[in-house]
């Protein structure tokens, strides 16, 4: 789906990235000395944006960026339970393969 933003669309992004970089509190931004307000948009556009950001926050940590990534999400407590997955096998006899993940 490819998407066309406009300068709004810029604006509450732009507004939205700080804010959520700052409730992480991954980050300081000194020389920020003034707060983007977020941008009036309609629902689409909104929604547009919103899931431009949640791609946002799920390629940037594959590149080693954190800062949008909140404390609690990072940190497994102690007393998590490992839960076993399960074991897919293909094997196809005619090629030799046996293959399990």
């Amino acid at each position: 789906m490819q998407r066309s933003f406009n300068e709004g669309h810029w604006g509450y992004l732009e507004a939205r990235l700080v804010e959520i970089a700052k409730n992480a509190e991954r980050c300081s931004m000194p020389d920020n000395k003034q707060t983007p307000r977020v941008r009036k948009l309609s629902e689409a556009q909104r929604a547009s944006a919103e899931s431009f950001l949640d791609n946002m926050k799920l390629i940037l940590p594959i590149l080693g960026v954190n800062v949008l990534r909140s404390p609690e999400n990072t940190v497994q407590p102690a007393t998590a339970q490992i839960v076993s997955s399960p074991v897919f096998h293909l094997r196809r006899q005619k090629d030799r393969i046996d293959a399990s993940m």
